[in-house]
């Protein structure tokens, strides 16, 4: 049987090989199925390949086009504005008591074109997470991926696009061979998932092809740090949810649903309704890096990558008794964090405050 994990990022920067990059989702993954007896004689990416999808660089190229709207609008709007200045300057100096009012309005509407020209080096809406004290933070530099895939409509369907043309020619069968696969998504990747996968599965649906949510399904997605509830287009009627076989409502076998308890931007986010969206739901609340936001750090978990590992390569792979070793192991390991619990609490709740606004609209 061909085995299949895509592995689908949030914000920030990825690149080439991101998923492999020490703390990264596949390094991750791989380290952590070492510690059972099954991969250890048939090591992880020997029993199933990775795919790791980016879609980075088209939210770089969307944010460079806000960028570039923008200083072009606001050096419009300052020369607008210096030319309306000295027309009235022109009008108040007729008048030498008001001459000096005159030449305050011109100073100050000189003063909006340097504004105007930094602009276009502006980091957005990234100086958001440096603002945040480490933990909170959790979020990425690149806040404002958040605002690309929200509001711009073209980079949207680009990154759709190519994540369902990736997902379609990983999947493309081959004559007489079994295939399963397991889709793994993170923070703004659950978004983009949940919107690529209902697309390329409703394309399957009606022509009828061997992956079609009638005739193959996933055999678990996971979504780590969901937002796909108020970023994804994709209403409740997404065939990204869990369902019987040849169900063409559905698309898979199970969902994960999984929340960390430090985690401002799942703070941030409803859980979703079990009646429409029925799944298993899996919540942590680990310590073991900086950034507990981070793709990597979510998998550490063995309550994560238990139920990824005997998703993607069989129940048998991780037993019950190695099961409850790697939770016991984890409940004792040491947190990174020195803080007090309540000293926590009071920053993540500003967290959530400063982070929200990147999400709900007014």
């Amino acid at each position: 049987m061909r085995r299949v994990l895509f592995l689908l990022h949030g914000v920030g920067e990825h690149g080439a090989g991101w998923a492999r990059k020490p703390g990264g989702p596949a390094a991750v993954l791989v380290e952590a199925s070492a510690a059972f007896a099954a991969f250890r004689a048939s090591p992880l990416e020997e029993r199933a390949a990775l795919v790791p999808l980016a879609y980075d660089d088209l939210l770089d190229e969307a944010a460079a086009r806000w960028r570039k709207s923008a200083a072009d609008g606001a050096r419009r709007a300052a020369g607008k504005a210096e030319e309306l200045a000295k027309e009235a300057g022109g009008f108040l100096r007729r008048a030498p008591w008001l001459a000096q009012a005159a030449d305050a309005l011109e100073a100050g509407a000189a003063r909006l074109r340097p504004l105007a020209e930094g602009i276009r080096e502006a980091p957005s809406l990234a100086e958001l997470a440096a603002a945040l004290p480490a933990v909170e933070a959790a979020w990425p530099d690149h806040a404002s991926d958040v605002a690309a895939w929200r509001a711009d409509s073209l980079c949207r369907s680009e990154v759709r696009a190519r994540i369902a043309d990736e997902v379609r020619r990983a999947l493309a069968p081959r004559a007489g061979e079994e295939l399963s696969a397991v889709f793994a998504a993170h923070s703004l990747g659950t978004a983009v998932a949940h919107d690529a996968l209902d697309d390329l599965g409703r394309r399957w649906l009606a022509s009828d092809g061997p992956a079609s949510p009638a005739r193959w399904r996933w055999d678990a997605v996971f979504m780590l740090a969901d937002v796909s509830r108020l970023l994804a287009v994709g209403g409740p009627e997404s065939l990204v949810k869990a369902g019987p076989d040849a169900d063409p409502g559905s698309w898979a076998r199970r969902l994960f649903e999984v929340r960390h308890a430090w985690d401002p931007i799942d703070r941030v986010v409803p859980k979703a309704d079990p009646a429409a969206r029925p799944s298993t739901r899996i919540e942590v609340s680990h310590a073991w890096r900086a950034n507990v936001h981070s793709f990597g750090h979510y998998l550490e978990h063995p309550a994560v990558h238990v139920p990824l590992l005997r998703a993607l390569c069989g129940e048998e792979t991780v037993t019950p008794a190695e099961e409850a070793a790697a939770l016991a192991l984890a409940a004792n390991r040491v947190s990174v964090v020195s803080e007090s619990k309540e000293s926590l609490q009071s920053q993540l709740e500003a967290g959530v405050r400063r982070v929200k606004g990147l999400f709900v609209k007014d």
